[in-house]
């Protein structure tokens, strides 16, 4: 913008009108108090066309539909920011007609610029993003890359859940889930007591959605989101593994878990993973005689989550 000066002469082609309301339109009685204004085009693509595409007076255009059906998530796109809406977004204008949204978080990978967000950008800045989602035909941006697996993000605490995990926001209307298990490399008695809602928090993307689903599994485990933490310590203080698939998993070998539910007839079911679950048989609780269903029922009655450990075989 700064080429241009006011009172300069510029060779344009008009490509089309846009209807804007005046300050006396009113929804009902004043339906027709709009002006039209309109759009022109500096790009020499443009200037050099000859072509253009009549629209018939009863044809219906959608602009953003025809976009989206263009755009592949990962791509990368160029646009001016429009606005900047303080509840946590930037409204990016990718064509005249269209518009995309920029989630705070995803603005960068550095958590002081991501809690300053507000005074990097003004309006009319250019950005070149990364088509993040195009659901419900709404374009997401990202500043920091598209949703793939190990990639890092900054989140937001939405909600912690006893027996399941924290809930993160890492797009405008996107959510993951951090199990129980992947919230530390030392599992502890209360795993969750550290995380308060809005808390802003790395993660990395363990399991991005699948074609036609939107669950993601997200890590908070130093060891997965700290290159320098992982480097400092060599893997001394990761006490709890990642287990992932249970060829990481040794007969015989005693693992920690976290409690998931209790049955007074089938035992304790504990989660070793996000997806790798094991039971514990009434008859292998202990090596005394215990009370058909006295531990379960009083781990049951509580509605808590356990820390346990278990020797490990196949049945």
């Amino acid at each position: 913008m700064k080429e241009y000066k006011h009172g300069d002469t510029l060779q344009v082609k008009l490509i089309g009108f846009r209807h804007s309301k005046t300050h006396r339109y009113l929804p009902i009685t004043r339906t027709d108090y709009v002006r039209s204004m309109g759009e022109f085009s500096l790009r020499d693509s443009v200037l050099k066309s000859s072509s253009v595409r009549e629209i018939k007076e009863d044809e219906k255009v959608d602009e953003t539909k025809d976009l989206i059906s263009s755009l592949v998530v990962g791509q990368q796109i160029t646009g001016f920011v429009r606005s900047i809406d303080p509840s946590g977004f930037l409204w990016i204008s990718l064509t005249p007609g269209v518009e995309g949204r920029l989630w705070y978080t995803l603005t960068s990978s550095s958590k002081e610029e991501v809690e300053t967000w507000t005074d990097r950008f003004v309006v009319g800045q250019c950005l070149s993003a990364t088509v993040f989602s195009t659901r419900d035909n709404r374009i997401d941006l990202s500043l920091v890359g598209p949703l793939t697996a190990d990639a890092k993000f900054w989140c937001l605490v939405k909600a912690t859940m006893p027996g399941v995990g924290v809930k993160l926001q890492f797009s405008c209307r996107d959510y993951g889930i951090a199990p129980l298990t992947e919230l530390n490399d030392n599992y502890t008695k209360d795993p969750l007591s550290k995380y308060q809602e809005n808390d802003l928090v790395q993660c990395v993307v363990v399991e991005p959605p699948a074609e036609g689903s939107r669950r993601v599994i997200m890590s908070l485990r130093k060891s997965r989101t700290s290159q320098r933490w992982k480097k400092a310590v060599g893997g001394r203080k990761v006490v709890n593994q990642v287990i992932s698939k249970l060829d990481d998993l040794e007969v015989g070998s005693v693992y920690s878990g976290y409690v998931k539910s209790t049955s007074p007839t089938a035992g304790i079911f504990v989660s070793l993973g996000y997806d790798i679950h094991g039971r514990v048989l009434m008859k292998n609780m202990s090596d005394n005689f215990l009370k058909t269903g006295s531990p379960c029922s009083r781990s049951a009655s509580s509605s808590k989550y356990s820390y346990c450990r278990m020797n490990l075989r196949w049945s």
